[in-house]
């Protein structure tokens, strides 16, 4: 997947303000796809967190070794999808994505793999 398609905005889970903590990769949004050993499940995704903004912030899913988001840096975790935002790569633009049309990329996407 080209890095600026996936590119990520993750905001705090815990959080009901769109608080953002970090910004990652999105590497897939299959449900029985390992992370941590354990199956992603539905409504989530994978994600290589690339930049940490919130150290502290709580992960949703943590693992050994890795209970904030600082632990994850340059790691992979499980992240739920309405917690997750494609990045807006334009400079212009000042507007959130999208959430219904991150979920349909991210559908289509695993579709086409498939094909």
């Amino acid at each position: 997947m080209d890095a600026s398609v996936g590119r990520v905005q993750i905001f705090d889970y815990w959080n009901v303000e769109d608080e953002l903590i970090a910004e990652g990769v999105l590497v897939s949004t299959e449900p029985n796809q390992l992370v941590n050993d354990i199956p992603l499940g539905p409504n989530a995704a994978v994600i290589k967190v690339e930049v940490v903004v919130k150290d502290s912030a709580f992960l949703w899913r943590p693992a050994p070794g890795m209970s904030n988001m600082g632990d994850a840096l340059h790691q992979i975790i499980a992240w739920p999808i309405d917690r997750a935002r494609l990045s807006d790569t334009t400079a212009e633009s000042t507007k959130k994505p999208n959430v219904v049309s991150f979920r349909c990329q991210l559908i289509c996407h695993r579709y086409v793999a498939i094909l």
